[in-house]
């Protein structure tokens, strides 16, 4: 297989495109300057890719694709995204999508190539990849496409922690599907192969994102919570046992030098917290981010779960107001303390 690119790309990416579109095959790579010529026994396919701002590439489609579908994938909140999202939208139906990409690249394949694991041609135009996050627990997230909207999402480890990580998703999927919960909705999935896997999409299609905890996100929450509360002997919980272990972690390591007075606060918080007799602890979703959910009027549509488990009760609800404050509005320390306390209000 060789894949012929306008410019040299980077080793991580170069990763993410061999575990897509050739795992277990020797890829060449070759930059070039006009459209390469193959032999009568191999197809080429032609894709554009639209870069992150440090050069490496975000999103991957075939440039005869006439929708955007990777914007399935882009979930922030945030106003800028809302406004990239309207932006590309519009590009794309004006016949523009030339002017959105950052580069071009062609792979040059057998006929019957596929895709990942799945068994979808190479040369198929229904499909956009998300490269993923770059780490040890980087995959990426193809969105599979019928003739009108995004229909599953194929997940595909790169990282060495991403095929354990997609494979204990589906085990959480599976539990919290047998809980019948009526405030939640969950997506179906399966594991195509041992780095592979497949999930239903589940976001309405006219849902907008939003960053607020609402009545509805709250009232899962509690739902869940009645539905898997116990009490733990907190010097027995696994949870502030990995609380404890990045402590140390932290005072071993350079990450917060010079800050030694956030240390004894985090420290302070985790003797408090180790001198409760009994800690209630519950199921959580573990990473309830506003880009991971997706409301309707009676139901909260919740992905990726791979960071679920048993946790302190109300997990979700800080970590939802933390990293919405911390990543897209920046709060400053006493907004985001406002917003918790406010959390704690609701019945």
């Amino acid at each position: 297989m060789k894949i012929f690119t306008t410019e040299i790309i980077k080793q991580d990416d170069r990763a993410v495109i061999q575990a897509i579109f050739g795992r277990d095959k020797n890829i060449e790579w070759v930059v070039f300057g006009s459209r390469p010529v193959v032999d009568s026994n191999s197809v080429l396919t032609e894709l554009d890719y639209i870069g992150n701002p440090d050069g490496t590439i975000r999103w991957l489609y075939p440039t005869r694709s006439r929708r955007p579908l990777f914007l399935s994938t882009y979930t922030s909140p945030s106003k800028k995204a809302a406004f990239y999202r309207k932006g590309i939208q519009i590009i794309f139906r004006l016949g523009l999508a030339r002017v959105a990409r950052s580069g071009r690249m062609f792979i040059q394949h057998t006929p019957e190539a596929n895709i990942a694991d799945l068994p979808i041609k190479v040369s198929m135009s229904n499909y956009a990849v998300f490269t993923g996050t770059v780490g040890p627990n980087r995959k990426a997230v193809i969105a599979l496409a019928d003739r009108e909207r995004v229909v599953e999402f194929a997940k595909v480890a790169v990282g060495p922690q991403a095929s354990l990580h997609m494979k204990y998703e589906i085990h959480a999927q599976k539990k919290v599907a047998t809980m019948k919960l009526e405030s939640w909705r969950v997506p179906s999935g399966c594991s195509i192969s041992a780095e592979t896997t497949l999930q239903e999409n589940i976001a309405p299609p006219t849902t907008q994102i939003s960053s607020k905890l609402s009545h509805l996100h709250l009232s899962a929450i509690k739902e869940m919570t009645l539905a898997t509360l116990s009490y733990e002997q907190s010097a027995r919980n696994s949870f502030l046992t990995r609380v404890q272990d990045r402590l140390r972690a932290i005072e071993r390591g350079p990450s917060l030098a010079g800050m030694p007075r956030l240390v004894e606060q985090l420290q302070s918080l985790f003797q408090e917290a180790s001198a409760m007799k009994r800690l209630p602890i519950c199921y959580s979703h573990g990473d309830f981010t506003p880009w991971n959910l997706f409301p309707s009027k009676t139901r909260l549509r919740a992905y990726d779960w791979e960071l679920a488990g048993y946790r302190p009760a109300l997990f979700d609800c800080i970590h939802f107001v933390f990293q919405n404050a911390v990543l897209v509005d920046r709060l400053s320390y006493a907004e985001i303390r406002s917003k918790i306390e406010m959390v704690f209000q609701y019945e």
